[in-house]
């Protein structure tokens, strides 16, 4: 595990956003990346292989964060500063 990274952004493959959060799979053949919007302080749930990497970008007016576990509960594996509107992160698995 890598862990988060400020490299350039590779090529993503955008998740469509939805009103109710579901998972996504990487599918096979799948370019390996993932583009995950936070709107609302929502995120969508993702499925992801060993060496995927995923790209969450804050499209809500309101700064975020990006914090691995399930709610109240963080896991300790990631935990990104506050992203402002636009901000990006990327964490490589």
């Amino acid at each position: 595990m890598r862990g988060p990274t400020t490299t350039p952004k590779p090529p993503t493959v955008d998740a469509p956003p939805s009103a109710t959060a579901g998972p996504i799979a990487v599918l096979p053949g799948a370019t390996g990346s993932l583009r995950s919007p936070i709107i609302d302080f929502t995120l969508e749930n993702l499925t992801v292989q060993v060496g995927d990497t995923i790209t969450w970008e804050n499209e809500d007016a309101a700064p975020h964060t990006s914090t691995s576990g399930v709610s109240p509960d963080k896991d300790g594996i990631w935990d990104s500063p506050a992203m402002n509107t636009g901000g990006l992160l990327q964490f490589h698995f």
